[in-house]
């Protein structure tokens, strides 16, 4: 269970009275999907680091036969080489679409706060760092619009299409003299992965810790700020109604004696 600040269990409910709808701000599926997602996240780490278990130890296929030591491991990372794609591709998609619902919850506490001109001012949503940058550059340029015919002449592009190959990275070309069980042999493996203009790009965990970081702040600061308007609820504004609710042991509680039908 990924423990937020934000989750699912704090909640502002607007009740239009003339027309005697209701409905959640921001939206109380995209709150639960937001937790979804970071699921699919940690998801994506545990399969990639189980995967990579299960290499052979080629270090002990080495001292017995060098050549065939070699050899084995060539054919295991061309056989692995879709996998760590599949996961590094997995990952920058779930990320992004995480950084979109978070967004979305900003704005739609903007627009509240905006709405019951309440004045109240929040801290302002963390900006993408220059690693999260070039990850959105993967995105487009090697898996959305992957060979796309558009801008194909830019270098990004050029290189998008190229994922997988070693671009003479030093670091690469070393990856198999490392021992598999070694901390940087995943991270040797995916620096073969271009996809952006620089040549090389952290392990995929490593990819997590830093983007954790930037979504774990992100989900902060929409936590604080939903915090600072339930603290004026309930509220009444042109015939709608805003109240919170919270879950509770004992189920749902509202600040108003009485929920409408």
């Amino acid at each position: 269970m990924i423990n937020l600040t934000l989750g699912e269990r704090e909640l502002i409910q607007a009740y239009d009275i003339n027309k005697k709808q209701y409905n959640y701000i921001p939206e109380r599926q995209v709150l639960e999907n937001i937790s979804n997602i970071w699921v699919m996240l940690e998801q994506v780490i545990q399969d990639w680091t189980s995967a990579a278990k299960a290499y052979p130890s080629f270090s002990e296929l080495k001292k017995k036969d060098r050549q065939a030591g070699l050899k084995s491991e060539i054919e295991t990372y061309m056989r692995f080489k879709p996998r760590i794609f599949q996961s590094l591709f997995s990952y920058i998609i779930f990320f992004f679409m995480l950084e979109n619902g978070y967004h979305f919850v900003y704005y739609e506490l903007n627009y509240l706060n905006r709405n019951l001109e309440l004045k109240i001012s929040p801290k302002k949503a963390p900006k993408r760092t220059e690693f999260i940058n070039n990850l959105w550059k993967v995105r487009n340029f090697t898996i959305a619009h992957w060979a796309s015919t558009e801008k194909k002449n830019l270098s990004d592009s050029i290189i998008g299409r190229s994922w997988g190959g070693f671009f003479g990275s030093m670091k690469a070309m070393n990856v198999f003299e490392k021992d598999p069980f070694d901390d940087d042999l995943v991270g040797d493996m995916e620096h073969i992965i271009p996809g952006i203009s620089i040549t090389e790009i952290p392990s995929i965990p490593e990819i997590h810790n830093q983007c954790s970081t930037y979504l774990r702040e992100f989900d902060q600061v929409c936590a604080d700020y939903r915090k600072e308007l339930i603290a004026q609820m309930p509220k009444t504004m042109s015939g709608v109604e805003y109240h919170s609710f919270k879950w509770t042991d004992s189920g749902w509680v509202t600040d108003v004696e009485h929920l409408h039908k």
